[in-house]
């Protein structure tokens, strides 16, 4: 099973994408793996589509085809995982 540690490139690379993403986000709140995207970080679905888009662009993979598998990632961490997946190819 892969870790978060096993995704050390993705997890900062997607905590600055979020933090882009999260505009309501109190002073000083630190996104952090266990972050989870509706409950933590109040984002809503065009939150969600603008991070896919970025998601897209910094680490160079096509989230399309993906959807069913987006839709259940709940967390940063989650993500990060599944980013790192797409990038090796499994």
């Amino acid at each position: 099973m892969t870790t978060i540690q096993d995704n050390a490139a993705e997890l900062p690379a997607l905590i600055g994408l979020v933090q882009q993403v999260a505009y309501d986000l109190p002073a000083g709140y630190a996104i952090s793996a266990g972050s989870r995207f509706v409950e933590d970080l109040g984002l809503e679905s065009v939150n969600r589509l603008m991070l896919m888009t970025l998601v897209e662009q910094e680490f160079g993979v096509s989230l399309e085809q993906h959807m069913p598998a987006l839709i259940e990632l709940q967390t940063v961490g989650d993500t990060a995982r599944f980013i790192g997946s797409l990038r090796a190819g499994r």
